[in-house]
């Protein structure tokens, strides 16, 4: 295989770990293709970015449904282990899904021999549909190799609702040739729910350049700041409740959207409760900036001193906000879910239990700004655990050797 140009089967190009990574391929590769279910935002990537295709997941001719692979591995998926009665009960959607992934695939294949010998490096970023599609190209005999990143919905089957299952798992990771989690809870996972492919299964951590370091004043009232768009697992509703209690007082900084216009999340009465709330307390300050791109968030992060970045999340992959918060030498705080604990620990901040209290939060904070992790020394070390473990281009050049190794 022609490692000269990867494709990247990817449905958004928002995410700022999906356009760092971008731009790293496009300095490894003579070309970057994208392919995608729907357009892409391509503002900032037109110098990166060779091509973006929307390939629609849709059914394709009638003949399809006369292979017997289409009927084998619906059969398979749907009596595998872990089917309960709710899986059972989506087997129509999941032939519909397949139908769909095989339509897209007979798109692609199209593609392919057009490159003639000259084939590409394929990655899926998501663990997901374009996993599919690839893992149906793959059986056809239509390419020898693919890879799949995957992240926390993609991997963690019990976050699926109702049925606790992702379809065509067993399909998908026999037919890719690695798959790399972005966080080692997720790779654990993956190799003790599926042992027999655990060989192909990598830790692979995301990553960001180097964007320099955050400011930090240690005679400036202190500083805690938030980032995210603002919904019921990221739980930035208990912030206003920490400062509650806190005894020291304190800036709070929330980056990112609001979404007040939200009317299906049950947090948000308590989201807008409690910034009302903030009125009452002449102990904190709150700033709300809105959403900010990658450029303007580093940019805060030079110019500002923030003193602790909070993480407060019911569920995770790897929260990519935590790297890029060390990446400055910011100590974090975060929930232990999904993989935080891969970088909220003793030399980088403080892990908390998934389900936290309020009131031991606001005492933990108050002790931390008093402790030596407040300090430009701890800072400096945070700083070094980001160099040596979430450095973009190092992390991502073993994907690119690994690539070349197997192609």
């Amino acid at each position: 295989m022609n490692a000269n140009e990867i494709w990247i089967f990817v449905d958004e190009t928002d995410s700022p770990f999906v356009r760092e990574e971008i731009v790293f391929y496009a300095q490894q590769y003579s070309a970057v293709r994208l392919f995608s279910r729907k357009p892409l935002n391509l503002k900032g990537l037109e110098a990166h970015v060779q091509e973006a295709s929307i390939v629609p997941h849709q059914r394709g001719p009638l003949s399809d449904l006369l292979q017997p692979r289409l009927w084998a591995w619906w059969l398979k998926d749907l009596f595998s282990k872990g089917s309960s009665f709710a899986y059972l009960r989506r087997a129509r959607y999941n032939l519909s899904y397949l139908m769909r992934c095989a339509g897209a695939a007979n798109v692609l294949e199209k593609r392919l021999q057009a490159c003639g010998s000259q084939r590409p490096v394929l990655l899926s970023y998501w663990f997901a549909d374009w996993a599919l599609t690839l893992s149906w190209l793959k059986a056809k005999g239509a390419i020898r190799a693919f890879y799949s990143r995957a992240h926390g919905r993609d991997v963690f089957e019990d976050r699926e609702p109702k049925t606790g299952k992702l379809p065509y798992r067993n399909q998908q990771l026999a037919s890719a040739e690695r798959v790399f989690t972005v966080s080692q809870a997720g790779c654990s996972y993956l190799q003790e729910k599926y042992p027999r492919f655990a060989g192909k299964i990598e830790l692979q951590y995301l990553g960001t350049r180097d964007h320099g370091t955050g400011a930090f004043d240690p005679e400036a009232g202190p500083t805690l700041l938030t980032c995210a768009r603002v919904r019921n697992v990221k739980r930035i509703y208990l912030m206003p409740q920490i400062l509650a209690h806190m005894q020291t007082p304190v800036r709070w900084v929330h980056i990112g959207d609001e979404n007040l216009q939200a009317v299906n999340d049950p947090t948000m009465p308590l989201y807008k409760a409690g910034k009302e709330a903030l009125r009452e307390m002449p102990q904190a300050e709150a700033v709300f900036t809105g959403a900010l791109d990658n450029a303007a968030l580093f940019d805060f992060y030079r110019n500002n001193s923030v003193n602790q970045f909070l993480n407060l999340s019911s569920t995770e992959g790897l929260p990519f906000v935590l790297i890029e918060a060390i990446s400055m030498g910011i100590p974090v705080l975060a929930t232990d879910v999904g993989g935080c604990r891969e970088i909220a620990h003793a030399e980088t901040g403080l892990l908390v239990e998934a389900d936290p209290d309020p009131r031991e939060l606001a005492a933990k904070v108050d002790a931390f700004l008093q402790s030596d992790q407040n300090t430009a020394h701890f800072r400096a070390g945070v700083r070094r655990y980001w160099e040596n473990h979430f450095r973009l281009e190092d992390n991502l050049l073993k994907f690119v050797q690994t690539a070349k190794q197997t192609a």
